[in-house]
């Protein structure tokens, strides 16, 4: 029996990423600022901001656990003379 393989975190965001990231929004907010943007558009944009960076993240943590799942249940081996779910493939019995 082989020992379980080390497998890296799905998700790596470095400090160059935040960097870039803290970056483009202080630019954004200061051509709103010289552009003479009123505060009630600059709280609108930064909540747009807010709401799209969480659901962007919650999509990513989403399809991350799907990914694990998926890769945890492909690594299951059915015990011998059960036939695998779904149906298909050696072992598996017809209707």
């Amino acid at each position: 029996m082989e020992p379980p393989t080390h497998r890296p975190p799905a998700i790596q965001i470095g400090l160059r990423t935040l960097l870039g990231i803290t970056a483009a929004v202080a630019v954004l907010f200061g051509v709103l600022r010289w552009l003479g943007a009123p505060a009630e558009a600059m709280l609108l944009v930064l909540v747009v901001l807010t709401v799209g960076a969480i659901a962007a993240v919650g999509l990513v943590v989403a399809i991350a656990r799907w990914l694990a799942a998926e890769a945890r249940h492909a690594d299951r081996e059915p015990p011998p003379g059960r036939p695998r779910e779904g149906g298909e493939g050696p072992g598996c019995e017809g209707p």
